[in-house]
């Protein structure tokens, strides 16, 4: 899944990294990933917000927190 040119050279200058840089890194890895590959993560996504909506309502049945 993951493609050998976006990782960071070995050996590299320090660089700096702040939270638009990041997310611009992320976009640009996700748009060079394979269809089917963008198409798996937004289901693990999907999956995961299910997950913690039902942990959510879980707690939210549950009482006050002690």
């Amino acid at each position: 899944m993951t493609h050998e040119n976006w990782k960071i050279a070995e050996g590299a200058a320090d660089w700096q990294c702040d939270w638009e840089s990041a997310k611009r890194f992320q976009l640009r890895y996700f748009r060079s990933l394979p269809m089917v590959d963008k198409i798996r993560a937004v289901e693990d996504l999907c999956r995961l917000a299910r997950a913690l909506r039902r942990h959510d309502e879980s707690r939210d049945d549950s009482g006050p927190a002690s």
